[in-house]
């Protein structure tokens, strides 16, 4: 079996409407299997994630808009026997903690990581 990791490239689009700048204290993310095809390994519905470590930028100034970039770290895990068209599906989810409250979003794409 061979472990195969890379980076998701991800951004959420932030309006601060208010009046004082805006800290974004932490970024949580929860992945989930939608769809499976071929000889996958996993199970549809399974969920992974984790913390954000690395995002930018971490305020936004009062009556701003930001794009905040980061990366989902990934994995492939090959077991070497696959000879069909295989992939998953996934979907993700973000909980955005600020200095203005919490946020949950969705994401409004999905990742189709493909095999062979």
């Amino acid at each position: 079996m061979t472990n195969h990791p890379y980076d998701v490239n991800a951004t959420i689009d932030a309006d601060n409407f208010t009046n004082n700048t805006v800290t974004i204290r932490s970024i949580a993310e929860t992945d989930t299997a939608v769809a499976i095809h071929g000889d996958w390994n996993g199970e549809l519905g399974a969920k992974g994630g984790g913390s954000v470590a690395d995002y930018s930028p971490r305020s936004i100034g009062a009556g701003s808009k930001a794009t905040i970039r980061f990366r989902i770290p990934f994995q492939c895990t090959d077991q070497g026997t696959i000879t069909s068209s295989t992939y998953g599906d996934f979907k993700f989810a973000f909980t955005v903690t600020t200095s203005a409250g919490t946020f949950k979003l969705d994401s409004a794409n999905k990742h189709r990581l493909i095999t062979p």
